[in-house]
């Protein structure tokens, strides 16, 4: 297809009509016209990165004492009306736990809640500690706690009748020391398969020995009957005081 040229009349309608609307020049706005932005129509840029706290719990916020604690400090007190022992011991009006909170200094102090609130309706009971004086008092709970009783072992010595009297001697003396300790000893006495068979006096007579050393140590009980029979099998039960720690 070919563009046939424009003629003279054609080009005059062209730079009238059309050249004009394809060339628009830019709108100037003079801002100096408008007044400036007063007070009131500035608005706040909001600091979502920036959040505040109150240091003040809500009303009805509830907050909990740690799990190795059963007491309640403080805020953790739920009721809003106290009762105060003073250091004389002696209970004080009813006041609120906001006042009470506020007299005392709470960089050294405690509220403490000795007893919850009674079903009557009376408020809890509180004291006012120090938290050097409740420090103590939790390590002298642990180490309360920690401090293990030694357990009682059982002590087991064997004999025969037929004892000779240096064996009988030697195996009281250990007797002894096992008792002294505060332990319980337990003296098995049987025949020999081979050799000499003792008499049933002489059993008898091995069995007094016994008793009577062990009863020679202080606070000894023979806390359980003899099991068995004289001269066949037979065992002793004896119990050492236990010492105190």
């Amino acid at each position: 297809m070919h563009t046939r040229p424009l003629t003279a009349s054609g080009q005059a309608l062209y730079r009238v009509f059309i050249r004009p609307e394809l060339s628009v020049s830019p709108i100037s706005i003079n801002t100096k016209s408008f007044p400036p932005p007063q007070p009131w129509q500035r608005q706040p840029i909001p600091h979502s990165h920036h959040r505040a706290f109150s240091h003040t719990p809500r009303v009805g916020f509830k907050v909990r004492a740690p799990v190795n604690r059963t007491q309640l400090y403080d805020e953790e007190i739920a009721s809003q009306t106290v009762l105060v022992v003073d250091e004389a011991g002696k209970l004080q009006a009813p006041q609120t736990r906001f006042d009470v909170l506020r007299s005392f200094d709470r960089k050294t102090h405690h509220l403490v809640q000795v007893s919850p609130p009674s079903p009557s309706g009376d408020p809890p009971t509180c004291k006012i500690l120090s938290k050097q004086s409740l420090r103590e008092a939790e390590r002298a709970k642990q180490k309360a706690l920690t401090k293990k009783t030694p357990e009682q072992t059982t002590k087991q010595l064997e004999l025969n009748w037929a004892i000779d009297s240096n064996d009988l001697g030697h195996r009281m003396k250990r007797m002894k020391e096992f008792l002294e300790q505060g332990k319980k000893v337990e003296v098995v006495l049987a025949g020999k398969r081979q050799g000499r068979k003792a008499s049933l006096t002489e059993a008898q007579e091995v069995v007094r020995a016994i008793r009577e050393r062990a009863e020679e140590v202080e606070g000894v009980k023979e806390w359980k009957k003899m099991d068995g029979k004289v001269g066949a099998m037979a065992t002793l039960f004896f119990e050492g005081k236990r010492k105190s720690t």
